[in-house]
This record gives C-alpha cells, sequence and structure tokens, in this order.
C-alpha cells in the first residue's frame, strides 16, 4: 500500500498468466508406494509432459497429458535427488526433488 498527502492506496494489480506449482512431500520417501503430488496454476496451458530426471540427466520417468493436481509414483526411484520438468506447449517448469 501506497500512502501520499494522508491518502493510503489500497489498489492492488491483478497479475494475469499466473505461473506456479509445487511439488510435495519434498523430500519423499520411495518405498512404501511413495507418490510426488503437482500442484500450482500454470496460466499457459495445458501439461503435455511430466518428467523425472536423475542427478546424471537420465530421464528415468515420463508421463503425458497430465492435469494439475496430480500424483506420480515414486516408489521404484532409488533414494537420491531428482528433477521434476512440467512442461506445457509454452514453456517448462523445473524443481527439485529428494527421494529417501
Amino acid at each position: 500500500m501506497q500512502q501520499r498527502d494522508g491518502i493510503q492506496n489500497t489498489h492492488t494489480n491483478r497479475v494475469s498468466n499466473v505461473e506456479h506449482f509445487e511439488v510435495y512431500p519434498n523430500p519423499v520417501f520411495a518405498r512404501n508406494d511413495g507418490k510426488i503430488r503437482l500442484s500450482g496454476m500454470l496460466g499457459v496451458g495445458n501439461i503435455s509432459n511430466v518428467r523425472i530426471i536423475d542427478g546424471n540427466g537420465r530421464l528415468v520417468k515420463s508421463e503425458n497429458g497430465m492435469r494439475l493436481p496430480g500424483n506420480i509414483s515414486v516408489d521404484m526411484l532409488i533414494p537420491g535427488i531428482y528433477f521434476v520438468k512440467i512442461e506445457t506447449v509454452e514453456k517448462s517448469f523445473v524443481r527439485k526433488i529428494v527421494v529417501k
């Protein structure tokens, strides 16, 4: 809020095309049917692909045509650091996850 000449401005600007997504829980425990949840808002269209990439850059899992919110099983992953890459028609977003 800005204040000018004793008058307080409470106007807020709305942001269009908000792009936000979360991956949780993080860290995730792979044993016992471990799953990560993807949620958020992507103002750039539908998700075309979700990829999980290991620390060496190898693709270890891929899912096509997913919608948010959604779950991805990680029970087959060995403990380590991975990257979740969400791709839309226009952009891609990456988050780091830790699998224990």
